[in-house]
């Protein structure tokens, strides 16, 4: 990621003030919409679901600059999400989830340019969780 890249994410989080505690929540109601059957995936109480997700984007937009001591705990989530059946086509909805709740949230602000990082951004970590999932089903 480039040090523009991940300005224009860290903008996109101030934007959002205090909704930004909320995105995770606005990323599981449109990965349901995109595919309902995944609710099943988490069982009880969606906004500690989505309050959870809100902290995981907040800690790892902090540390863009250095993902380098995020990476275990990434190897380890990613191990988790293949033993609750997560493939490679759940991480592209979440993708698609997260684009779309912050350019619904966003609006005119969410140009291609904030989209591209959150993007790349994205399959940057999604590439490091779904290398340990399949070393996980390897194992």
């Amino acid at each position: 990621m480039t040090r523009h890249q991940i300005n224009l994410i860290r903008q996109t989080l101030i934007r959002l003030g205090r909704d930004r505690a909320r995105l995770g929540g606005w990323v599981y109601a449109r990965l349901f919409a995109l595919d309902p059957s995944l609710r099943a995936l988490f069982p009880g109480d969606m906004e500690k679901h989505g309050a959870n997700l809100s902290i995981a984007i907040d800690t790892v937009v902090r540390a863009l600059d250095n993902l380098t001591p995020l990476l275990g705990s990434l190897r380890d989530l990613g191990a988790r999400h293949a033993r609750y059946g997560a493939t490679p086509a759940h991480f592209a909805l979440v993708e698609q989830a997260l684009l779309q709740a912050l350019g619904d949230e966003l609006g005119r602000m969410f140009t291609s340019e904030y989209r591209a990082a959150w993007a790349t951004a994205y399959r940057t970590l999604a590439d490091v969780m779904m290398a340990a999932a399949d070393e996980s089903k390897a194992a």
